[in-house]
C-alpha cells in the first residue's frame, strides 16, 4: 500500500522536528552557567546560554512549539507551519518576556540570568515608558489573546461563557452546602434543647389536687397523720 503523496516527507520532517525539540528541551533543562556540563553537549550549552540570555524563562516555549509542529506534521497538516505560525510564536515569546519583566522584574533563573531575558527587559521599558505599568500589562495580555484567537480555534466568548457557567455551578453547590450545614446545625440545636428539657423535667415541681379541689405543690399538701398505735400492757 503506497503512502499518500507527501506523507513520507511529512513523517521525516516530523521525526527531525521531534528530535530537535527533544535536544533543545534537554539542553535547556540541564543548562548550568559557568563550567557546568550539559546533557546536549557543548553546542547545546551554548544554544541554551543564548536563548536564556535573550528570552529568559520563555525559552522553554520554543521546544513546546516544536513539539506542536511535530504533531501537525504527523497529522498531515503542514499548512499550519507557515510564516504566520512562526510570527505568532515570536509574538507570544516576546509578550511572555515583557509580562515576566512587568510581574517579576527581579526574578533570576539559572543563578545569573534574568527571568525575562534581555528582550523582556527592553520591551518592558519601552511599553512602561509609553503606557505605564498597568497599561503595558493590559496591552501585552490583549496581544496574547488576539494571537491565540488568530492561530487556534480558541474563542474568548466561549471561554467567558464556560467561566461563567463554572462560577454558577460552584455558586449553586456552595449555597447547597452552606444550606445543609445550617440545617444540620439547627437540628443539632433542637436535639440539645430536647436533651436539656429531658434532664430538667424530673426536677420540675409537680402540681397536685388537694382534697378540697385546689391546686398546690406536693410539699404544701398536708399529709394525714398516721394512725396512732396503742400498746396494751397485759400487766
Amino acid at each position: 500500500m503506497n503512502a499518500p503523496r507527501g506523507g513520507r516527507r511529512h513523517e521525516v520532517l516530523a521525526i527531525l522536528t521531534a528530535t530537535l525539540a527533544g535536544l533543545l528541551l534537554l539542553a535547556l533543562g540541564s543548562y548550568e552557567p559557568g563550567q557546568g556540563g550539559n546533557l546536549a553537549g557543548s553546542i547545546g550549552k551554548e544554544i541554551s546560554r543564548i536563548l536564556v540570555s535573550a528570552f529568559g524563562a520563555a525559552s522553554f516555549f520554543l521546544p513546546f512549539e516544536l513539539f506542536l509542529a511535530t504533531r501537525r506534521l504527523f497529522l498531515g497538516r503542514p499548512n499550519l507551519l507557515g510564516a504566520a505560525t512562526v510570527a505568532s510564536t515570536l509574538v507570544l515569546v516576546f509578550c511572555a518576556c515583557a509580562m515576566t519583566q512587568l510581574v517579576a522584574p527581579e526574578a533570576i533563573i539559572f543563578a545569573e540570568h534574568a527571568a525575562s531575558g534581555i528582550i523582556g527587559q527592553v520591551l518592558c521599558e519601552v511599553l512602561r515608558a509609553l503606557l505605564g505599568t498597568p497599561g503595558a500589562f493590559l496591552v501585552a495580555v490583549a496581544v496574547v489573546l488576539v494571537t491565540l484567537v488568530l492561530r487556534t480555534p480558541l474563542s474568548v466568548a466561549e471561554i467567558l461563557e464556560r467561566v461563567t457557567s463554572a462560577f454558577r455551578y460552584l455558586g449553586a453547590h456552595s449555597m447547597a452546602f452552606l444550606r445543609a450545614i445550617v440545617e444540620a446545625w439547627e437540628q443539632a440545636r433542637e436535639l440539645d434543647r430536647a436533651e436539656l428539657e429531658g434532664k430538667k423535667k424530673p426536677t420540675a415541681p409537680k402540681i397536685v389536687t388537694t382534697s378540697t379541689g385546689d391546686l398546690a405543690a406536693p410539699a404544701l399538701v398536708e399529709k394525714p397523720a398516721p394512725p396512732a398505735v396503742v400498746v396494751v400492757d397485759d400487766e
